[in-house]
């Protein structure tokens, strides 16, 4: 019996990598491999467009130059992970986790990210166009490398994220949480905000005009130098925010809180308040 064992004890590790070897080759094959554990695997100039890995192990894995289009790579693992110059193209990839991956040159238009975890990757070179991220979590993310034209973040975890100096087009950032982020000088073209949690962000010297900022919360924020014309910000809190040189030409404050908000120079013509319309800026 201890023969036995001894024997068994030496001879798992090649059982179980043959094992592994044969479900590499499946994908490889015929494009499926739900919940395959794949850890650490290296794969390189692979065309594996359509297929499903749902739930699939690939934890400390390298994709290099992968066609990955119109996959099922849904709750997907690929924490730790190195994906360079892949496609992800129309992918399934909802509540799947790339904490602390680096993903470059990545082309992920289309494709369906909804409560996935971004937490801590490097990005560089991604392509967010027209992607579903509703509520996904991508704090403290330096977002200045990606292309978000189209994008959906609506409740999305944004705490932290950069986007300082970018231009930003068509994104639905509606109740997303945005504490603490830095927008110093970003220009936001047909952008909502509404609902959305911007506590302690830093706007200044950044295009906000024409948004929807409806009943958003900019507690403590900084607008120091924005421009803010013919926003809405109906029933927002702007407590304690500095508004310092701000322009709310043609905006609408109406039921706005701006207690102890720093207003000098602060622009006001033909500008909605609870009080009526003020021009004394024009």
């Amino acid at each position: 019996m201890k023969k036995f064992l001894i024997f068994l004890i030496f001879i798992f590790p090649f059982i179980a990598f043959a094992y592994e070897k044969d479900k590499l080759s499946r994908l490889k094959v015929i494009g499926i491999c739900q919940k395959c554990d794949l850890k650490e695997v290296n794969l390189k100039n692979i065309n594996l467009s359509k297929s499903d890995i749902k739930g699939a192990n690939l934890e400390k894995s390298k994709l290099e130059n992968i066609n990955f289009e119109n996959s099922n790579l849904m709750e997907v693992n690929l924490s730790k992970s190195f994906i360079l110059n892949t496609n992800f193209k129309k992918v399934n990839l909802q509540d799947s986790n790339l904490k602390k991956t680096l993903i470059q040159n990545v082309n992920f238009k289309g494709a369906n990210l909804k409560g996935a975890i971004f937490e801590e990757v490097v990005l560089k070179g991604v392509i967010f166009k027209g992607v579903n991220l509703m509520g996904a979590n991508l704090s403290d993310v330096d977002l200045t490398n990606v292309e978000l034209t189209g994008a959906n973040l609506k409740k999305a975890n944004l705490k932290l994220i950069n986007l300082e100096g970018k231009k930003v087009q068509s994104v639905n950032f509606e109740g997303a949480n945005l504490k603490g982020a830095n927008l110093k000088g970003t220009e936001f073209i047909n952008v909502n905000f509404k609902n959305a949690n911007l506590e302690g962000v830093v706007f200044t010297d950044a295009s906000l005009i024409g948004l929807n900022l409806y009943k958003s919360n900019l507690l403590g924020a900084n607008l120091e130098g924005a421009n803010l014309e013919g926003v809405n910000l109906k029933n927002s809190n702007l407590e304690d925010a500095n508004l310092i040189d701000v322009n709310f030409k043609d905006a609408n404050l109406t039921g706005a809180t701006l207690t102890n908000a720093m207003i000098d120079g602060m622009i006001l013509c033909r500008t909605d308040t609870s009080e009526g319309k003020i021009n004394s800026g024009c």
